[in-house]
């Protein structure tokens, strides 16, 4: 028996994903990027849920569809959470 405590290692421990989405989507924001990002956030174990943080005004109609369906699948496995800056669509076409 061990006479010290158990401790867990730092990078074990759980973790909330944090992914910053600003600028025009399509241009500043490349959806094949995203979803890479997102896919990484989804598949480990450690992030236990996602917060958006949501600055952009909108964009290309293909990059939002890459996007969406990249936080859908996140979504399907942990809590996902939005925060809208400054610009970024109404309340009512989420």
């Amino acid at each position: 028996m061990s006479q010290f405590p158990s401790v867990g290692l730092p990078w074990q421990t759980p973790r909330i994903g944090v992914v910053e989405l600003f600028g025009v989507l399509g241009t500043t924001i490349r959806g094949a990027e995203y979803d890479r990002v997102l896919g990484v956030l989804r598949d480990d174990a450690r992030i236990r849920a996602v917060v958006l943080d949501v600055d952009s005004p909108g964009g290309s109609a293909a990059a939002s569809e890459q996007i969406h369906r990249a936080i859908a699948k996140v979504a399907a496995r942990k809590p996902v959470i939005a925060f809208v800056r400054g610009a970024g669509p109404p309340a009512a076409t989420w």
